[in-house]
Protein backbone atom coordinates (compact mmCIF):
# COMPACT_ATOMS: atom_id res chain seq x y z
CA UNK A 1 0.00 0.00 0.00
CA UNK A 2 2.76 2.46 1.14
CA UNK A 3 4.54 1.39 -2.21
CA UNK A 4 1.55 2.44 -4.41
CA UNK A 5 0.91 5.45 -2.69
CA UNK A 6 4.62 6.54 -2.98
CA UNK A 7 4.45 5.50 -6.89
CA UNK A 8 0.90 7.68 -7.24
CA UNK A 9 2.70 10.68 -5.74
CA UNK A 10 5.60 10.09 -7.90
CA UNK A 11 3.46 10.17 -10.50
CA UNK A 12 1.43 13.63 -9.76
CA UNK A 13 4.80 15.16 -8.79
CA UNK A 14 6.25 13.90 -12.16
CA UNK A 15 3.25 15.46 -13.67
CA UNK A 16 3.06 18.42 -12.58
CA UNK A 17 6.80 19.46 -13.22
CA UNK A 18 5.91 17.87 -16.79
CA UNK A 19 3.24 20.97 -16.92
CA UNK A 20 5.29 23.37 -15.34
CA UNK A 21 8.30 22.72 -17.99
CA UNK A 22 5.39 22.58 -20.88
CA UNK A 23 4.30 26.04 -19.81
CA UNK A 24 7.86 27.31 -19.59
CA UNK A 25 8.74 25.81 -22.57
CA UNK A 26 5.54 27.71 -24.33
CA UNK A 27 6.30 30.44 -21.95
CA UNK A 28 9.92 30.71 -23.74
CA UNK A 29 8.76 30.50 -26.87
CA UNK A 30 6.74 33.25 -27.31
CA UNK A 31 9.44 35.16 -25.71
CA UNK A 32 11.40 33.99 -28.24
CA UNK A 33 8.84 34.69 -30.96
CA UNK A 34 8.19 38.05 -29.75
CA UNK A 35 12.49 38.81 -29.62
CA UNK A 36 12.53 37.69 -32.98
CA UNK A 37 9.52 39.72 -34.37
CA UNK A 38 10.89 42.94 -32.65
CA UNK A 39 14.67 42.29 -34.09
CA UNK A 40 13.41 41.49 -37.30
CA UNK A 41 11.40 44.93 -37.40
CA UNK A 42 13.89 47.40 -36.03
CA UNK A 43 16.18 45.70 -38.93
CA UNK A 44 13.76 46.95 -41.16
CA UNK A 45 13.31 50.07 -39.63
CA UNK A 46 16.87 50.12 -39.45
CA UNK A 47 17.13 50.20 -43.24
CA UNK A 48 14.16 52.63 -43.94
CA UNK A 49 16.07 55.24 -41.83
CA UNK A 50 19.80 54.84 -43.63
CA UNK A 51 17.90 55.96 -46.77
CA UNK A 52 16.30 58.84 -44.87
CA UNK A 53 19.25 59.91 -43.52
CA UNK A 54 21.21 59.46 -46.73
CA UNK A 55 18.93 61.80 -48.49
CA UNK A 56 19.70 64.40 -45.53
CA UNK A 57 23.33 63.99 -46.10
CA UNK A 58 22.53 66.63 -49.30
CA UNK A 59 19.30 68.71 -50.51
CA UNK A 60 19.43 67.44 -53.82
CA UNK A 61 16.37 66.19 -55.06
CA UNK A 62 17.17 62.79 -55.93
CA UNK A 63 13.75 60.53 -54.78
CA UNK A 64 14.40 56.59 -54.21
CA UNK A 65 12.21 54.41 -56.54
CA UNK A 66 9.75 52.38 -55.67
CA UNK A 67 9.18 48.93 -58.01
CA UNK A 68 6.02 47.49 -57.75
CA UNK A 69 5.10 43.73 -57.79
CA UNK A 70 8.88 43.00 -57.88
CA UNK A 71 9.00 44.10 -60.96
CA UNK A 72 12.72 46.10 -60.21
CA UNK A 73 14.10 48.21 -63.37
CA UNK A 74 16.23 50.75 -64.65
CA UNK A 75 15.65 54.20 -65.13
CA UNK A 76 15.24 53.61 -68.74
CA UNK A 77 12.21 51.16 -68.15
CA UNK A 78 14.31 48.30 -69.18
CA UNK A 79 14.12 45.00 -66.35
CA UNK A 80 17.04 45.05 -64.18
CA UNK A 81 17.90 41.38 -65.14
CA UNK A 82 20.83 40.84 -62.93
CA UNK A 83 17.80 41.05 -59.93
CA UNK A 84 14.80 40.02 -62.14
CA UNK A 85 16.67 37.10 -63.38
CA UNK A 86 18.62 35.89 -60.56
CA UNK A 87 18.16 32.05 -60.64
CA UNK A 88 18.88 32.06 -56.81
CA UNK A 89 17.63 35.20 -55.41
CA UNK A 90 14.58 35.83 -57.74
CA UNK A 91 11.93 38.92 -56.18
CA UNK A 92 8.80 37.80 -54.92
CA UNK A 93 5.73 39.33 -57.04
CA UNK A 94 3.38 40.13 -54.01
CA UNK A 95 6.13 42.89 -52.56
CA UNK A 96 7.23 46.24 -53.87
CA UNK A 97 11.04 46.90 -53.72
CA UNK A 98 12.70 50.54 -53.12
CA UNK A 99 15.97 51.63 -54.75
CA UNK A 100 18.39 54.41 -53.75
CA UNK A 101 21.12 56.56 -53.82
CA UNK A 102 23.95 57.55 -51.59
CA UNK A 103 25.57 60.28 -52.40
CA UNK A 104 28.80 61.89 -50.11
CA UNK A 105 29.01 65.39 -50.93
CA UNK A 106 32.19 66.34 -48.80
CA UNK A 107 33.83 64.45 -51.97
CA UNK A 108 32.72 66.70 -54.78
CA UNK A 109 34.95 68.64 -57.17
CA UNK A 110 35.23 71.35 -59.51
CA UNK A 111 35.76 70.67 -63.21
CA UNK A 112 38.93 72.57 -64.50
CA UNK A 113 39.42 71.16 -67.67
CA UNK A 114 37.32 69.31 -70.31
CA UNK A 115 37.63 67.13 -73.33
CA UNK A 116 37.32 63.66 -75.01
CA UNK A 117 39.89 60.76 -74.39
CA UNK A 118 41.47 58.73 -76.90
CA UNK A 119 38.69 55.88 -76.04
CA UNK A 120 35.80 57.82 -76.18
CA UNK A 121 35.06 59.08 -73.20
CA UNK A 122 34.94 62.35 -71.31
CA UNK A 123 38.32 63.30 -69.65
CA UNK A 124 37.66 66.09 -66.94
CA UNK A 125 40.37 67.23 -65.42
CA UNK A 126 38.88 68.14 -61.55
CA UNK A 127 40.08 69.42 -57.98
CA UNK A 128 38.04 69.04 -54.83
CA UNK A 129 36.19 71.30 -53.41
CA UNK A 130 36.43 70.56 -49.80
CA UNK A 131 39.93 69.77 -48.22
CA UNK A 132 39.05 66.68 -46.11
CA UNK A 133 37.92 64.80 -49.66
CA UNK A 134 38.81 61.48 -49.25
CA UNK A 135 37.91 60.32 -52.76
CA UNK A 136 41.41 59.10 -53.49
CA UNK A 137 41.54 56.94 -50.13
CA UNK A 138 39.04 54.33 -51.93
CA UNK A 139 37.56 53.10 -55.08
CA UNK A 140 34.70 54.96 -56.39
CA UNK A 141 32.48 53.35 -58.83
CA UNK A 142 30.14 56.19 -60.17
CA UNK A 143 29.95 59.74 -60.04
CA UNK A 144 27.34 62.15 -60.43
CA UNK A 145 27.83 65.23 -62.80
CA UNK A 146 26.23 68.22 -62.15
CA UNK A 147 25.87 71.18 -65.06
CA UNK A 148 23.91 73.47 -66.83
CA UNK A 149 21.72 70.47 -68.40
CA UNK A 150 21.10 68.00 -65.29
CA UNK A 151 22.52 65.55 -62.99
CA UNK A 152 24.17 63.08 -65.56
CA UNK A 153 25.02 59.50 -63.75
CA UNK A 154 28.41 58.17 -64.85
CA UNK A 155 30.87 55.43 -64.45
CA UNK A 156 34.74 55.41 -64.97
CA UNK A 157 38.29 55.47 -63.10
CA UNK A 158 39.89 58.39 -61.82
CA UNK A 159 43.77 58.68 -61.25
CA UNK A 160 45.80 61.53 -59.63
CA UNK A 161 47.33 64.38 -60.96
CA UNK A 162 50.95 65.16 -59.47
CA UNK A 163 51.85 68.29 -57.99
CA UNK A 164 48.27 69.31 -57.27
CA UNK A 165 46.55 69.89 -54.49
CA UNK A 166 44.15 66.37 -54.79
CA UNK A 167 43.52 67.55 -58.19
CA UNK A 168 42.07 64.02 -60.42
CA UNK A 169 42.30 62.63 -64.22
CA UNK A 170 38.52 61.62 -64.72
CA UNK A 171 37.61 59.29 -67.72
CA UNK A 172 33.98 59.01 -67.49
CA UNK A 173 30.99 57.62 -69.40
CA UNK A 174 27.34 58.04 -69.19
CA UNK A 175 25.88 55.21 -67.40
CA UNK A 176 22.71 53.49 -66.58
CA UNK A 177 20.94 53.88 -62.91
CA UNK A 178 17.86 52.22 -61.28
CA UNK A 179 17.27 55.96 -59.56
CA UNK A 180 18.29 58.61 -62.06
CA UNK A 181 17.02 58.84 -65.09
CA UNK A 182 19.35 59.16 -68.16
CA UNK A 183 19.78 62.75 -69.46
CA UNK A 184 20.76 64.09 -73.06
CA UNK A 185 23.28 66.40 -72.09
CA UNK A 186 27.15 66.05 -72.26
CA UNK A 187 29.21 65.12 -70.05
CA UNK A 188 31.80 67.71 -71.48
CA UNK A 189 29.49 70.41 -70.35
CA UNK A 190 29.08 69.71 -66.56
CA UNK A 191 30.78 72.25 -63.68
CA UNK A 192 30.94 69.97 -61.25
CA UNK A 193 31.29 65.93 -59.85
CA UNK A 194 29.94 64.30 -56.12
CA UNK A 195 30.94 60.95 -55.27
CA UNK A 196 28.42 57.92 -55.88
CA UNK A 197 28.97 55.90 -52.49
CA UNK A 198 26.30 53.05 -52.86
CA UNK A 199 23.18 52.50 -55.43
CA UNK A 200 21.21 49.77 -54.36
CA UNK A 201 18.02 47.94 -53.88
CA UNK A 202 16.10 46.25 -50.93
CA UNK A 203 13.80 43.97 -52.16
CA UNK A 204 11.97 40.67 -50.52
CA UNK A 205 13.15 37.33 -52.62
CA UNK A 206 10.61 33.95 -53.36
CA UNK A 207 12.36 32.75 -50.50
CA UNK A 208 10.91 34.83 -47.47
CA UNK A 209 14.47 36.71 -47.36
CA UNK A 210 14.95 40.67 -47.49
CA UNK A 211 17.61 41.47 -49.67
CA UNK A 212 20.15 44.33 -49.97
CA UNK A 213 21.79 44.04 -53.49
CA UNK A 214 24.72 46.95 -54.43
CA UNK A 215 24.93 48.02 -57.88
CA UNK A 216 26.50 51.41 -59.16
CA UNK A 217 26.59 52.06 -61.93
CA UNK A 218 23.53 48.83 -62.94
CA UNK A 219 26.51 46.17 -62.19
CA UNK A 220 25.31 43.86 -59.43
CA UNK A 221 28.50 43.71 -57.33
CA UNK A 222 26.36 42.48 -53.80
CA UNK A 223 23.52 40.78 -52.88
CA UNK A 224 23.54 40.31 -49.17
CA UNK A 225 20.24 39.31 -47.23
CA UNK A 226 19.13 41.68 -44.58
CA UNK A 227 16.58 39.00 -42.50
CA UNK A 228 14.67 35.79 -43.00
CA UNK A 229 10.97 34.91 -42.52
CA UNK A 230 9.45 37.60 -44.37
CA UNK A 231 5.98 37.01 -46.20
CA UNK A 232 5.31 40.37 -48.02
CA UNK A 233 6.26 44.03 -47.60
CA UNK A 234 5.73 47.11 -49.40
CA UNK A 235 7.31 50.52 -49.64
CA UNK A 236 6.49 53.78 -50.68
CA UNK A 237 7.74 57.41 -51.10
CA UNK A 238 6.29 61.08 -50.81
CA UNK A 239 7.22 64.45 -51.41
CA UNK A 240 5.85 67.31 -49.24
CA UNK A 241 6.36 70.36 -51.11
CA UNK A 242 5.20 72.58 -48.75
CA UNK A 243 7.40 71.31 -46.39
CA UNK A 244 10.40 70.36 -48.85
CA UNK A 245 10.53 66.98 -46.73
CA UNK A 246 10.94 63.19 -48.22
CA UNK A 247 8.74 60.44 -46.26
CA UNK A 248 9.89 56.92 -47.01
CA UNK A 249 7.65 54.23 -44.94
CA UNK A 250 6.80 50.37 -45.29
CA UNK A 251 4.42 47.93 -43.87
CA UNK A 252 5.32 44.32 -43.70
CA UNK A 253 3.82 40.95 -42.42
CA UNK A 254 6.14 37.95 -41.22
CA UNK A 255 5.73 34.28 -42.12
CA UNK A 256 4.22 33.66 -38.74
CA UNK A 257 1.49 36.44 -38.91
CA UNK A 258 3.01 39.27 -37.12
CA UNK A 259 2.96 42.66 -39.27
CA UNK A 260 4.47 46.11 -38.65
CA UNK A 261 5.12 49.32 -40.11
CA UNK A 262 7.29 52.12 -39.93
CA UNK A 263 7.95 55.54 -41.92
CA UNK A 264 10.36 58.64 -41.37
CA UNK A 265 11.18 61.43 -43.07
CA UNK A 266 13.93 63.93 -44.12
CA UNK A 267 14.83 66.74 -41.68
CA UNK A 268 16.20 69.05 -44.68
CA UNK A 269 14.16 70.76 -46.91
CA UNK A 270 14.91 69.56 -50.90
CA UNK A 271 16.48 72.82 -52.83
CA UNK A 272 16.00 74.12 -56.26
CA UNK A 273 18.72 72.27 -58.48
CA UNK A 274 20.06 75.69 -59.77
CA UNK A 275 20.06 77.20 -56.37
CA UNK A 276 22.51 73.83 -55.23
CA UNK A 277 24.77 74.76 -58.15
CA UNK A 278 24.97 78.07 -56.46
CA UNK A 279 25.77 76.93 -53.44
CA UNK A 280 28.70 74.74 -54.87
CA UNK A 281 29.95 77.46 -56.96
CA UNK A 282 30.26 79.44 -54.25
CA UNK A 283 32.18 76.65 -51.88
Amino acid sequence: MERLLSLLIASITAAAILSALKVSLEHFQVITRNYSNTYRSERIKNEISRIVSSLDAHTLYIMPVIHKNGLIRLSDGTSFKAISNSKNHPPERNSSAISAITIDPERAYRITERKTSASGSALLRACPIYKNNSADKRPIRAWLALGASGIIYSKGKSEPVAATDGCRKFYLKKAKSAVLPSQPGDLLYSSFLIAVASEYTLYLDTYSTLRYASHPAAKLIENQPVITGLKSIDFHSSYSPDTGQVRISAKWRFKNSYSDSYSESTTLRRSDYLTYLLYLDTQ
